[in-house]
């Protein structure tokens, strides 16, 4: 599922941290080493059991999951989720 908007939020998502805490996300970047991006969509999914979401100035959209789901933002102001079956 994509939820698209028109949401300035600078590469900027959050995760949740296995149902505890959010995490923030910054799409293609990595803090602890210099990632060279060759898997742009693979890259940037991060595991979900309680939900993700993405904020700016104005706004915010927050999504919550009732099982394990894989989330991610590949596009500025767009949120994705992918359940495997």
């Amino acid at each position: 599922m994509r939820l698209a908007t028109n949401m300035e939020m600078n590469k900027v998502f959050y995760t949740d941290s296995n149902g505890r805490d959010f995490l923030k996300r910054v799409r293609d970047y990595r803090e602890d080493w210099s990632l060279s991006v060759t898997q742009p969509v693979a890259g940037n999914y991060y595991p979900l059991n309680l939900g993700i979401f993405m904020a700016d100035k104005k706004s915010e959209l927050s999504v919550l999951v009732d099982r394990a789901t894989g989330g991610a933002s590949i596009a500025g102001g767009q949120l994705e989720l992918m359940l495997h079956r």
